[in-house]
């Protein structure tokens, strides 16, 4: 079985690069870290204004993190071999999808976790953030669900699920590169 949340707004990818912004990340390490000897050597003018950027920084990425909770905190989705179940925050079912009942399954090539290193983090600040997702269709009509990997355990979890589907003929998988 197959746990995770859904991302169920797209700006969930805009505001996640907003705070790998390498622009804001640097300024932030500057602020933070040699607020001391800029306090020392600016005027009292100047140390207002440090402080007031240092405010606006904090609570950018605290409206920033609030609202990429909200994108990701309302639904949940649960892949079974033979079923998807889509669960509120509450737990109550709001889809129970039979996969044999599917006209068509869209998968990734890959739903693994990206590595922590230098290539991924320049990707990330760039806009360009690993999506998961898998796109079910149903008599011509397709729904898409965007998905929050949680860990390196379940991206294995959810392969051997995509692995056992490849192997049932009466399956229609395409894979999406």
């Amino acid at each position: 079985m197959f746990v995770a949340r859904l991302i169920e707004n797209e700006k969930y990818y805009k505001d996640l690069s907003v705070t790998k912004n390498p622009y804001f990340l640097l300024s932030t390490t500057i602020i933070f870290f040699c607020r001391d000897c800029l306090i020392k050597y600016l005027s009292i003018f100047g140390a207002i204004l440090l402080i007031l950027s240092i405010i606006y920084m904090i609570s950018y990425l605290f409206i920033i993190n609030k609202r990429i909770f909200k994108y990701i905190n309302n639904s949940k989705i649960k892949i079974y071999n033979d079923h998807i179940i889509i669960e509120s925050k509450t737990g109550n079912i709001l889809q129970d999808i039979d996969i044999k009942s599917l006209d068509k399954i869209l998968l990734l090539e890959d739903y693994s976790i990206p590595k922590d290193n230098l290539k991924t983090f320049f990707k990330q600040i760039t806009g360009k953030i690993k999506k998961f997702y898998i796109i079910l269709e149903k008599d011509k009509k397709r729904q898409r669900f965007d998905i929050l990997m949680p860990s390196h355990y379940m991206a294995i979890e959810l392969n051997k699920i995509i692995d056992y589907w490849k192997n049932k003929k009466e399956l229609n998988i395409e894979i999406i590169k």
